[in-house]
C-alpha cells in the first residue's frame, strides 16, 4: 500500500484541529446559554428565600397582635399567607427534592409550615430555630449551584476533554508520519547512490560504436605493392 504523503497527512490534521476548534465553539456558546439560566435560577431562587422568611417572620409578628375580631385577623393576615404561599410553591418547583441541599431545605420548610399551621406553637422562639436551619441549607444550595456555574455544565467538560484529547492524537499522529517519512527519504538516498556506484564499476568505460572495416576492392594506383619494387 503506497505510504501517504506529508503534504496530505499535514491537511488531514489541520482539518481535524479546525473541526475540533469548531465544535469546541458551539458547545461554550451552548453551554454558556445554559450557565446564564441557571445563574438567572440561583438568583431567582435567593430572592423566592427571601421572600419566604420575610412573610414567615411577618406572619409570626402580625399574629402576635391583638385584633378586635376574627374578621380583621384574617383581613389582616390574608397578604401574608398568599405571600408566603407563593413563595413555597416558587421555591418547591424551582429546587430538585432528590439532591441532598434541596431535600434539607425543603424538610425546614415543612417544620415552618407546621409551626405557622398551629397558631398555639407560632412565637418568635419557635420559628428561630427552623429558620437558622433553612438559611444554612439554603447557603449550602445556592453556593453547590454557583460552583456548578462556574465550573461549568458536565457536557462541556466532557466535551472539552475529548476534544484536547483528539487534537493531542492528531499530533501525535502527523508528527510519526512526517518522521516516518523523513527518515524513509534518508534511507532511500544512499541506497539510490550505491546502485548508481556499483553500476558504474561494472561498466567503467562506455561502449565504443561497432565499426566494421570494408576491404578495398580496387587499390589506388601507385599504391601497388609490384610497382613499388624496382624490376
Amino acid at each position: 500500500m503506497a505510504a501517504i504523503p506529508p503534504v496530505a497527512v499535514g491537511a488531514i490534521i489541520a482539518a481535524t484541529i479546525a473541526a475540533m476548534i469548531s465544535l469546541i465553539g458551539l458547545i461554550i456558546s451552548k453551554e454558556q446559554k445554559t450557565s446564564d439560566f441557571r445563574q438567572a435560577w440561583i438568583d431567582a431562587l435567593r430572592d423566592d428565600l427571601g421572600t419566604y422568611l420575610t412573610q414567615v417572620r411577618c406572619i409570626c409578628d402580625g399574629s402576635a397582635v391583638k385584633h378586635k375580631d376574627v374578621e380583621s385577623r384574617v383581613e389582616a393576615l390574608t397578604p401574608l399567607y398568599a405571600a408566603l404561599n407563593k413563595a413555597t410553591y416558587a421555591i418547591t418547583l424551582r429546587v430538585n427534592p432528590d439532591e441532598p441541599h434541596a431535600q434539607s431545605v425543603l424538610s425546614s420548610m415543612e417544620k415552618i409550615g407546621n409551626i405557622i399551621a398551629n397558631p398555639a406553637m407560632l412565637t418568635p422562639k419557635n420559628i428561630q430555630v427552623h429558620e437558622k436551619e433553612l438559611l444554612v441549607s439554603a447557603k449550602k444550595l445556592l453556593k453547590n449551584e454557583w460552583k456548578r456555574v462556574k465550573r461549568g455544565e458536565p457536557t462541556f467538560v466532557a466535551a472539552k476533554l475529548s476534544a484536547a484529547g483528539l487534537i493531542l492524537a492528531a499530533v501525535v499522529i502527523g508528527g510519526s508520519y512526517a518522521m516516518r517519512a523523513s527518515a524513509d527519504e534518508k534511507s532511500d538516498t544512499p541506497g539510490q547512490q550505491s546502485e548508481a556506484a556499483s553500476e558504474q564499476m561494472r561498466n567503467p568505460l562506455p561502449a565504443l560504436p561497432n565499426v566494421q572495416v570494408q576491404e578495398l576492392r580496387h587499390p589506388v594506383k601507385g599504391v601497388n605493392s609490384e610497382d613499388n619494387h624496382p624490376h
